[in-house]
């Protein structure tokens, strides 16, 4: 354990941006219009821990709320600050492989560092055995990925991203008010330790303190050449009816319903764009920890001569895993890095949904998703807007892990659901969160328990008294124990955060008053009348350093 004074030398080579610079403007863009007002009394850019100390102390003594941001991908904006001051991580991105006296391999992130830089470093040295168990998509930051759980491309191979922390270090505050940094990891054997090594593996970020660093297993492929097999196959309503995205959803139930290895990973991405003629566009990502031809014979043990089994097979190539990286994951995701790139011009809801993969419960989400499509395109049509469900594939071995291993409670989903209503229209804004809350509650009474939600996608909107079970399952009276003995002060908050044990729900609907007046439309309208973010240009953009949005950058290449 470390303590921290508050002094210049701590500053110095510290960044403090305030209102107006460049600097400012682009730690602060979100591609999110939701979110677009919500901005901080000043940034600060640490690029050594001793800085996060020190901004720590410094929100303490100004009585002002610290927001931490690593890759910003927050959905329910919570890496974006209100009047408080906004702790941007992406200056500590340090990325290092390291090997142990036992030829095992781990990977040192510091918590700034986006997934693509993890990436990049088995890219560069053309290392095609092992794999960093990071996030799809390149442009997520490490730290609230990992915390929050973490669906990995092979996380039904080797478990959650929580699965392979060994050793986390954290910029916490004690009773006294005193800024401390603390090591945590798996073999300690002192209880508050083991406590909060346990909490971190779940909880999401931000509850116990500021992630500065933190170390991963790297898992070797299973293939002896270091070869997967990967593509994207994409599938469209043959006609434009109902009748035809009815037919669609059906050929691809057998997909969901399959019990498949745990080498094979298969997603589906369900768009309904009512800015297009085609009602329905299925989307289905093929991650396979094997060759081709392992793959081909999966695909006729689980879909015998069929047509899906045909088009999988044909979509998807056998590749070295470093160009897998490189190449093919960077593509399957360049729409979405776009998408929450702050150059986007568009409003967007989120939530998540936690589900088993019996047939009555896929039959039940299909019937769900084919009245929502119809009622979106009915309701939205002429606009540009877009209703997008993702089913990501989990399960597998991280369905193995004990329940109360870690502080993930939701260890039986197989498909972890994300659905997204995305507009352009300000206009369309009222009646978008009238279907958004439909769309949740149709959804929500099939995930697990009728209530689990997936952290890592925050969903703003969950209410008071729902989102602690949502989120942290029967862990949350635990994980308000760890707070007291970790966070006895509440130093670090937001709105959906975990709670000190006795907090009323009074008081926690006071605490949440800016998730609720973010809700507001007549708020937002106001806000937006008294704030106007500068246009920055694409050029401006792409050149500064610290810069996180990978998909903007023309000489930036995994």
């Amino acid at each position: 354990m470390a303590t921290s004074a508050f002094t210049k030398r701590n500053l110095k080579g510290l960044h403090l941006y305030f209102p107006g610079s460049p600097e400012y403007e682009r730690s602060v863009a979100t591609g999110n219009l939701e979110y677009r007002y919500e901005t901080p009394l000043f940034v600060a850019t640490p690029t050594h821990i001793s800085h996060v100390t020190a901004v720590v102390e410094l929100a303490n003594k100004l009585g002002k709320k610290l927001t931490m941001k690593g890759g910003g991908h927050s959905f329910g904006g919570f890496s974006n600050s209100l009047d408080g001051i906004l702790l941007d991580m992406s200056r500590m991105k340090k990325v290092e492989l390291e090997t142990s006296t036992d030829a095992s391999i781990t990977v040192n992130l510091q918590a700034g560092a986006l997934w693509g830089d993890a990436y990049r470093l088995l890219v560069d040295k053309q290392i095609n055995h092992y794999t960093i168990m990071g996030g799809r998509c390149p442009d997520v930051g490490v730290g609230g990925f990992t915390m929050g759980g973490g669906l990995c491309v092979f996380t039904r191979s080797y478990g959650m991203g929580i699965d392979q922390l060994k050793e986390a270090t954290l910029v916490t505050v004690n009773k006294e008010g005193i800024v401390e940094v603390h090591t945590v990891t798996e073999n300690d054997t002192d209880s508050k330790k083991k406590d909060l090594f346990w909490a971190i593996r779940g909880c999401g970020g931000g509850n116990y303190g500021v992630l500065v660093e933190m170390k991963m297993k790297v898992q070797r492929l299973f293939d002896g050449e270091g070869k997967v097999t990967s593509g994207q196959l994409v599938l469209h309503a043959e006609r434009n009816d109902y009748a035809a995205v009815q037919e669609l959803i059906d050929s691809i139930k057998p997909l969901h319903t399959a019990n498949w290895p745990d080498a094979l990973t298969m997603d589906s991405v369900w768009d309904c764009d009512t800015s297009i003629q085609n009602p329905l566009t299925i989307t289905i990502p093929i991650y396979h920890n094997g060759n081709k031809a392992d793959f081909e014979i999966v695909l006729a043990q689980h879909l015998p001569e069929s047509k899906l089994a045909r088009q999988l097979s044909r979509a998807a190539i056998e590749e070295k895993y470093s160009l897998f990286l490189q190449e093919t994951l960077p593509n399957q995701f360049r729409d979405e890095m776009l998408r929450y790139c702050p150059l986007n011009k568009t409003y967007n809801l989120n939530s998540s949904f936690i589900f088993t993969n019996d047939t009555v419960t896929i039959d039940k989400i299909a019937k769900v998703m084919m009245e929502l499509i119809r009622n979106f395109r009915e309701t939205f049509s002429g606009s540009k807007s877009l209703l997008e469900l993702k089913l990501i594939h989990g399960g597998g071995k991280a369905n193995r892990v004990g329940n109360d291993e870690t502080a993930f409670p939701w260890r039986k989903g197989v498909y972890f659901g994300h659905i997204m209503v995305q507009w352009t229209d300000r206009a369309l804004g009222k009646p978008m969160k009238i279907f958004f809350e439909l769309s949740k509650t149709k959804l929500r009474q099939h995930s697990l328990e009728g209530k689990a939600a997936f952290i890592n996608f925050t969903d703003r909107t969950l209410k008071v008294g729902e989102y602690p079970y949502a989120y942290y399952g029967v862990h949350y009276r635990r994980l308000q124990e760890v707070k007291k003995v970790w966070d006895p002060l509440d130093t670090f908050s937001f709105a959906q955060s975990i709670r000190l044990p006795g907090t009323t729900e009074s008081e926690l609907s006071l605490r949440t008053q800016e998730l609720e007046i973010s809700q507001s439309l007549d708020d937002i309208n106001s806000r937006w009348e008294r704030y106007v973010q500068p246009d920055i240009g694409f050029d401006e953009l792409v050149k500064t350093e610290g810069h996180s949005c990978a998909s903007c950058s023309t000489d930036r290449n995994i």
